[in-house]
């Protein structure tokens, strides 16, 4: 019986072919350059760059991620904190920015990639 199975397994290895992705997989969203700007409500969105840094409003690094935090928590109307972030920026720096904004206060954050 154990020689059937493995058989069967070893016919359907054989006999079977990997497809490529379909087009239809799950992409992340993604922005034209030209869409970072301010959301209906006025509130700028939080941006990271290829090298992992990040800016709000001219204010560039950990900064920039205290006073987004804080001026969302002031005037977001419980809408979510934007962060745009450049298509191959390093998983590192999205997790520290997510853990720094959540330190600051932010409760709720959407995530958007920039195209190549």
């Amino acid at each position: 019986m154990i020689n059937v199975v493995f058989l069967l397994l070893v016919f359907l290895l054989v006999a079977a072919r990997l497809a490529p992705p379909t087009a239809d997989a799950p992409q992340p969203p993604v922005l034209a350059p030209e869409a970072i700007g301010p959301e209906a409500d006025g509130f700028a969105p939080v941006t990271i760059d290829r090298a992992g840094r990040a800016a709000w409003m001219g204010i560039a690094g950990p900064e920039a991620l205290v006073a987004a935090a804080g001026a969302c928590a002031a005037g977001c109307a419980g809408a979510p904190l934007r962060i745009v972030a450049d298509r191959d920026a390093p998983a590192a720096a999205l997790a520290r920015a997510l853990g720094a904004l959540r330190a600051a206060g932010a409760q709720e954050v959407t995530l958007r990639v920039m195209p190549r």
